[in-house]
């Protein structure tokens, strides 16, 4: 009889220990807490096929970027290629503001500087929801 209730006892304290590690990991992901944090910081991306992207990156579930730009060159230009960072958005086919990649598929991930010229040229964009920047009198 004690034995069934000692069994009995270690079964609830396992089902209460997993109930509360389920409600910290759906904590930790509802606020972004820890590995599920969501960052603002803008990333490059590098993927095997040549293409580079930028944008907020995001490890889980699946490594994510959003609010993703990208560079072009222009296919017209002769001598000087002539590049431009173009919203991931106003691709004719219009995508929506996420590409979800395949960690097989990247080359590299590196975070950009904020000062960084790729940052510059995505805030002075009309709604690329990050703040204009401020320039300093006298500083141009």
């Amino acid at each position: 009889m004690e034995s069934m209730i000692k069994s009995r006892l270690t079964i609830i304290l396992w089902v209460i220990v997993t109930l509360l590690v389920v409600v910290i990991i759906l904590l930790a992901i509802r606020y972004g807490i820890g590995p599920f944090k969501k960052s603002d910081s803008y990333y490059a991306v590098s993927l095997i096929n040549g293409g580079l992207y930028f944008g907020k990156l995001a490890q889980w579930p699946t490594l994510t970027l959003s609010d993703v730009w990208f560079i072009q060159q222009d296919v017209n230009a002769t001598s000087t290629p002539n590049l431009s960072l173009n919203k991931f958005t106003n691709l004719f086919w219009g995508p929506e503001d996420k590409i979800k990649l395949n960690w097989d598929n990247v080359v590299m991930i590196s975070k950009l500087h904020p000062d960084s010229q790729i940052i510059q040229t995505i805030k002075s964009q009309p709604n690329s929801g990050l703040p204009s920047p401020q320039v300093a009198p006298g500083s141009r």
